[in-house]
């Protein structure tokens, strides 16, 4: 198993399909947002404005020159199983020229992934699997699922 917990993610997927009307949270065009706010300098006064879902989802909480959305950065807390192997291993045989164990085997990695991340793979990185850049999801593939199997052969 392997557990992260924290760490912030842009995901950038999600902001671009949000901005096309193409998630459940933004499919209604019509809707309009109600932002509460407080003035600048006076905690007392509150500011509301209220914006269309265009302008929500486009760049109500960042800037229109493609900063990140606010509503685009996402725990990328995950829990998953990583990596499982299930061994059976046959009697083993005694002949005349070897004494042999042979065993089969199965191997499953990347079998399963719990995280409130709305992306595909919190893993995943615009930068490639050899940065140390991370946080950045646009499009990006998943991490592979592989399941292996084998036999092993003991003389």
């Amino acid at each position: 198993f392997d557990i992260r917990k924290g760490g912030d993610l842009w995901n950038g997927t999600y902001a671009r399909l949000n901005r096309l009307g193409r998630t459940a949270e933004s499919v209604d065009r019509g809707q309009s947002y109600l932002i509460e706010g407080v003035m600048a300098g006076d905690t007392t006064q509150t500011n509301s404005t209220r914006v269309s879902a265009f302008e929500y989802f486009s760049y109500y909480k960042g800037d229109r020159n493609g900063a990140a959305l606010e509503n685009a950065i996402q725990d990328g807390s995950w829990f998953r199983l990583r990596e499982a192997t299930l061994t059976y291993q046959l009697p083993r045989f005694k002949g005349k020229l070897a004494d042999l164990g042979v065993s089969i085997y199965i191997t499953g990695r990347n079998l399963w992934l719990r995280t409130p991340y709305k992306g595909v793979d919190p893993e995943t990185s615009l930068t490639g699997a050899g940065s140390n850049v991370g946080g950045f999801d646009y499009f990006n593939m998943p991490n592979t699922r592989s399941i292996l199997f084998g036999l092993k052969v003991n003389y």
